[in-house]
């Protein structure tokens, strides 16, 4: 199966259930369905010119779970 993640800002990530995630607390990678109600680190911006990245603290606030449907896709939300 996959998981949505949505996160404060509102911005969603779709992964399967044991993608790591670095949670602030522990300064460490966890896996996505350890992280609900957590301080992420997220990727904010990335610069490919300058090879630079920002990142920022969001809180995971939301896991949806994605199941295939009978044709045993997820509906287009993986290409």
């Amino acid at each position: 199966s996959l998981v949505r993640l949505t996160f404060s800002d509102g911005v969603t990530l779709v992964c399967t259930p044991e993608h790591p995630v670095f949670r602030f607390k522990d300064r460490a990678y966890v896996p996505a369905m350890k992280a609900l109600g957590q301080r992420c680190v997220s990727l904010k911006g990335y610069n490919a010119e300058k090879i630079a990245a920002t990142f920022e603290l969001l809180r995971l606030e939301h896991i949806e779970v994605l199941e295939p449907g009978s044709d045993g896709t997820f509906g287009g939300v993986c290409p």
